[in-house]
């Protein structure tokens, strides 16, 4: 799993915000390179990736590029991606982001 063997697996975690409807590049909200392996150009590549989908439907939430495996979800306007180079079990990187997403949703409505 991406937060306690982050380290171990190289994954890099990445939240995104999403814009369809304007042409500006999303922006890197907050980012966390565990190992150093993975270049920062890679997001910018996740990007492009999602761009170049024409449907929606297209998109699956692991997609591999170039030696890079992307693993992703969408929460509001957010996309929420972990990368790695290694082998790391999907599942387990989807239900991380998910948990992350209700830890922010916890921490965020008690402000």
């Amino acid at each position: 799993m991406c937060s306690t063997g982050g380290a171990r697996h190289g994954c890099s975690l990445t939240l995104r915000r999403r814009r369809l409807l304007t042409p500006e590049r999303p922006q890197v909200l907050i980012s966390r390179d565990f190992r150093g392996d993975t270049p920062a150009s890679c997001v910018d590549r996740f990007v492009d990736l999602i761009t170049d989908a024409e449907l929606e439907s297209e998109l699956k939430p692991v997609v591999q590029h170039e030696g890079l495996t992307f693993t992703y979800i969408t929460h509001n306007s957010l996309y929420l991606l972990a990368v790695s180079r290694a082998n790391v079990n999907a599942v387990a990187v989807l239900y991380f982001l998910h948990r992350l997403v209700d830890v922010f949703k916890h921490y965020f409505e008690a402000r």
